[in-house]
């Protein structure tokens, strides 16, 4: 079977083409949208440890922003003082991460590293 009775003559080859095309940058369309949406969300994160950040500095600490899953759990390390203290899981769950979840609804948990 040659190209002119085969499927490149008959359209198959344009349409599946098209359909590939189409399928492919809807992805890259979603995948774009879904990155911006992490990085706005990751620099409000960002700029709310901002605000956390000196009092944990006033102890001798620090906190440092390591990721944000889709399901919106927060990812930090405690370093400096912070990072040894016994109270430091209290610090991120009863200080930083109620702080994170009333300033930025999509947050649902902070988790130490």
């Amino acid at each position: 079977m040659g190209l002119k009775n085969g499927i490149f003559n008959k359209g198959y080859y344009y349409h599946n083409t098209h359909d590939y095309v189409k399928e492919i940058a809807s992805r890259w369309f979603a995948s774009d949208v879904k990155n911006k949406e992490y990085a706005m969300l990751e620099e409000q994160v960002k700029l709310a440890l901002n605000n956390v950040r000196p009092s944990l500095q006033n102890d001798g600490g620090d906190v440092e922003f390591v990721s944000i899953s889709d399901d919106g759990t927060v990812s930090l390390k405690l370093t400096g003082a912070c990072g040894t203290c016994p109270m430091a899981q209290m610090t991120l769950k009863m200080g930083i991460e109620n702080y994170l979840k009333k300033e930025i609804p999509e947050v649902k948990a902070v988790v130490g590293v």
